[in-house]
C-alpha cells in the first residue's frame, strides 16, 4: 500500500497505464491565454505561499518549544539555587523569559498566517465557470450547473457552511460508480473474447481501483475545482487519491444525472470509453494477480475453513474524515487486522496480516 504526500504518489508507478490515455489537458494550453485562467494560476501560487509561510512559523514554534524545555530542565536542577551558582541561575531565568517573548511573538504569527492561507483559500470554483471549464476538459456542457458544483463539494465545505448547501458529492459519487462499473463491465466483455472471468474481474478492479481513478483526476486537472472545508484544505485534501478518486466518480455520476432524459445512458457511457479504453487494453494485458483478500478466500477453500469473516472492528472519526480497523476472523478465532480511511483498504490490510501470520504471501 502507497503511503506518503501525493506528490510522492504521483511520481509512484505500480504501472502506468495512461500514458496515451488522456490528451495533454487543453485547460494548461489555455490558461496563459484566458484571464480566467492567469487568476487562478495567481491564486494557486498565492495559496502555495501561505501554505509554506505557515509551516515555517510552526517549525520555529517546535524550535522554541524545545528550547524553552531545555531550559526549563535546567532550572529543574537543585544546584542552581545555591549561593555559588546564582550567577547561572540568573541568567537562566533571562534566557527563559526570551524564549517565553519569544514564543508569544510567533503565536500571533501563526495566527495571522492561518488567517491569511483562510482568506486566500477563497472558493474557486463557481457555478457557471466550472461548468466551461468542464467543458474544455471533457467536452460536455452542464444544462445544470449545480450538479457539477454538487459533485466537487466535499462535506467538509458543507460542515463549515452550516447548510447552506445541501448536499456533498457523496451521493453522485454512489452513483458514479454504479456507472463506471456498469460500462467498464460491458467495455470488457465485448472487447476480450476470452471467457476467463477472473481475469475480466481483475482487469475491471484494477481499471476502477482508487489508484487509477486517482491518476486520471490528475490528468484531467479535476483538484483545483473541489471545494473543500479550511481544515481539509489545510491537510492537502486537493490532492489525496481517495478523494481525487472520489470526485472522478461524482462527475460521472453527475453527467449521467444531468444527460440521461435526453440521451439516456450514451452521452455518459461515451465519455467513460473515451477515456478508459486505451487504459482497457494495457490492464487487460497484465498478468493475473490475487490481492491478499482473494488468496485468503482460496486458502479457506482449500483447507476447508468453515468461517471466515471480516469483521469491522472500530470506526473512528468524522465522517468525511473516517478510519476504519477490520480483523480477520478463521473458524471464530481472531487473526490479522488491518487500518484504512476505507472499509476495503482496511479489509484487504487485514487479510494481508493474516496471510503473514499463517506463512502464505500473495501470489
Amino acid at each position: 500500500m502507497f503511503t506518503g504526500t501525493y506528490s510522492e504518489y504521483a511520481a509512484y508507478k505500480e504501472f502506468d497505464v495512461f500514458s496515451g490515455a488522456v490528451s495533454r489537458n487543453p485547460t494548461e494550453e489555455s490558461e496563459n491565454k484566458s484571464g480566467q485562467g492567469q487568476e487562478d494560476y495567481r491564486r494557486r501560487k498565492e495559496i502555495s505561499k501561505a501554505e509554506k509561510k505557515l509551516s515555517r512559523t510552526e517549525a520555529k514554534i517546535a524550535e522554541t518549544e524545545m528550547l524553552i524545555r531545555r531550559v526549563q530542565e535546567k532550572l529543574g536542577n537543585a544546584d542552581l539555587y545555591t549561593s555559588e551558582k546564582k550567577s547561572e541561575l540568573t541568567r537562566l531565568q533571562q534566557e527563559l523569559k526570551t524564549h517565553e517573548s519569544s514564543m508569544g511573538g510567533l503565536l500571533k504569527e501563526w495566527e495571522a498566517d492561518q488567517s491569511a492561507l483562510s482568506n486566500t483559500s477563497a472558493d474557486t470554483a463557481q457555478p457557471i465557470n466550472l461548468a466551461d471549464e468542464l467543458f474544455k476538459i471533457i467536452g460536455y456542457r452542464f444544462e445544470n450547473p449545480e450538479l457539477a458544483v454538487q459533485a466537487f463539494t466535499h462535506l467538509s465545505y458543507i460542515n463549515e457552511k452550516n447548510g447552506e448547501y445541501a448536499q456533498s458529492y457523496e451521493k453522485l459519487e454512489f452513483l458514479g460508480d454504479a456507472v463506471l462499473q456498469m460500462t467498464i463491465s460491458e467495455l470488457l466483455y465485448s472487447r476480450f473474447d476470452e471467457t476467463d472471468e477472473g481475469k475480466l474481474t481483475q482487469s475491471r478492479s484494477r481499471l476502477v481501483s482508487e489508484e487509477s481513478l486517482a491518476r486520471l483526476a490528475v490528468k484531467l486537472g479535476l483538484g483545483r475545482f473541489l471545494r473543500l472545508g479550511k481544515g481539509e484544505e489545510a491537510s492537502g485534501g486537493r490532492e489525496k487519491p481517495s478523494i481525487l478518486a472520489d470526485i472522478t466518480e461524482s462527475l460521472i455520476g453527475a453527467i449521467y444525472l444531468d444527460s440521461r432524459n435526453k440521451h439516456g445512458i450514451q452521452v455518459i457511457s461515451g465519455l467513460i470509453l473515451r477515456l478508459f479504453s486505451d487504459m482497457a487494453d494495457k490492464i487487460y494485458t497484465m498478468p493475473v494477480l490475487q490481492d491478499s483478500r482473494s488468496r485468503l478466500y482460496e486458502l479457506a477453500d482449500k483447507n476447508g475453513w468453515k468461517n471466515l469473516e471480516f469483521r469491522c472492528i472500530s470506526e473512528t472519526g468524522q465522517d468525511h474524515r473516517k478510519t476504519y480497523v477490520y480483523q480477520v476472523w478463521i473458524n471464530d478465532k481472531p487473526y490479522g487486522q488491518g487500518t484504512g480511511s476505507n472499509k476495503k483498504r482496511a479489509a484487504r490490510e487485514s487479510a494481508a496480516q493474516t496471510l503473514a501470520m499463517l506463512g502464505h504471501a500473495v501470489a
